[in-house]
């Protein structure tokens, strides 16, 4: 079986760089997220959950998860999965000691019968005397991270106003043909995207499985597009609050469209936080962005049809695909060659593995959603992808005010705000 994939759509290869990790040296790419580069090397626990110090390992690898969080440069808590790679960068871990793969507090994993939520309020404020013993305790142990307080921060920013016709929030294909057809009106527009690229999704995702091969759109040269630029404020009056490196951005503009796609949602079952436990997405960004496999022998647990497309994906990158799981009764295979076995009416009921991932257990689901009698059956695998239904990224339209109902299997706004549109 072939291993080699694309070079990543963000990586440059004529642009080695090397950045430090615990004193140690990790080649890496221009390009390159840190965490890429980390699991390109072989590194799989990247942090430690915040109570129970559990292994954390990479999972949606487009910042919206605590998966990755480190110290890098002096800075606590950066996203490493979608912070680049530079020449010189130090790189620590944290929320962890001695070490990541050997962490002390994980014995908190196993007391948690005795750890129950807000445990620290109702167990230790009697005797009164114990609690500021066990007050100072506790704030040397939780938290993510340590902020240096003598560490003196030498950075040049600045605030910029920008005033728009429009402003589409989200370069992906529906934010694209969203300003393309309000440029072609006579309108200014302006376009956010977080990412270093147009194209959303389709940079790592399609229904033809050549996202490696999209080209992404080319917006008339009088349509302004910031890249790596994140909103993280829809306002009153149409005020958006957005960065982009060092500059804080105030946009006000006559209209909004928020165009930020949708995120897969996790799937419950035991142990279902082991590194090695991707989003079906995470798994694609890793490899369509960075050229990085998330591993070698994979199971998709599903309950839609993207379950069958992510494996065919899979397999064109040059993953093992070892089976689709599939919450469904009914499950039609994405083609009659597909060469991995399908299990419908199934669900994973435990993960196996301490620090990272070793295998699944599944079980047939029946009708009334009770677990089978049926023993469980144990597939071996390094890479599990949680394809589960789609919830929109709708936080800019909350924020706004805009509410969501469901309908016919989709989420759509209830209600019209003046001059806020939803897209995509």
């Amino acid at each position: 079986m072939s291993t080699s994939l694309p070079a990543g759509a963000l990586v440059d290869l004529e642009r080695p760089v090397t950045i430090s990790f615990e004193g140690k040296s990790i080649p890496a790419l221009a390009g390159q997220s840190i965490a890429a580069a980390l699991y390109a090397g072989g590194m799989r626990v990247f942090t430690r959950s915040f109570k129970y110090h559990r292994p954390r390992g990479l999972f949606c690898v487009a910042g919206e998860c605590p998966n990755c969080l480190m110290h890098v440069d002096g800075r606590p808590n950066v996203r490493t999965c979608i912070e680049p790679a530079r020449d010189g960068q130090v790189v620590r871990h944290q929320n962890a000691w001695p070490s990541l793969e050997w962490d002390a507090l994980h014995i908190f994993d196993k007391l948690d019968r005795f750890l129950p939520v807000g445990f620290y309020y109702k167990r230790f404020h009697k005797p009164r005397w114990l609690w500021p013993v066990f007050e100072h305790v506790v704030r040397h142990i939780a938290g993510l991270g340590r902020v240096d307080v003598h560490h003196q921060v030498y950075e040049e920013t600045e605030i910029e106003h920008l005033h728009t016709d429009l402003c589409v929030i989200g370069g992906g294909p529906a934010g694209s043909a969203a300003a393309m057809t309000a440029h072609k009106y006579g309108a200014r527009v302006l376009v956010l995207e977080r990412q270093a690229r147009l194209g959303g999704h389709r940079l790592y995702d399609s229904a033809d499985g050549k996202a490696d091969t999209f080209m992404p759109p080319q917006l008339d040269p009088n349509i302004k597009v910031l890249v790596n630029t994140t909103a993280f404020g829809l306002y009153e009056e149409n005020l958006i609050g957005a960065f982009t490196d060092n500059r804080l951005l105030k946009i006000r503009a006559k209209q909004v469209v928020v165009c930020t796609g949708s995120r897969q949602q996790p799937l419950l079952f035991h142990n279902n936080d082991l590194p090695g436990i991707f989003l079906g997405d995470g798994v694609q960004r890793l490899a369509r962005f960075y050229g990085v496999p998330a591993g070698g022998r994979a199971v998709v647990v599903t309950d839609n049809d993207e379950g069958q497309q992510l494996a065919q994906h899979l397999l064109d990158l040059g993953m093992e695909v070892a089976a689709v799981v599939d919450a469904r009764r009914e499950v039609q295979p994405r083609s009659p060659d597909a060469p991995w076995p399908t299990f419908p009416s199934h669900i994973v009921v435990r993960a196996l593995g301490k620090t990272h991932l070793k295998g699944v257990c599944i079980a047939r689901r029946e009708e009334k959603g009770e677990i089978g009698q049926r023993a469980p059956q144990t597939i071996a695998c390094d890479l599990l992808c949680l394809v589960g239904t789609r919830q929109p990224a709708n936080e800019l339209l909350l924020q706004a005010g805009l509410r969501f109902q469901r309908e016919g299997g989709r989420w759509t706004p209830d209600r019209q705000i003046p001059g806020l549109w939803a897209a995509g």
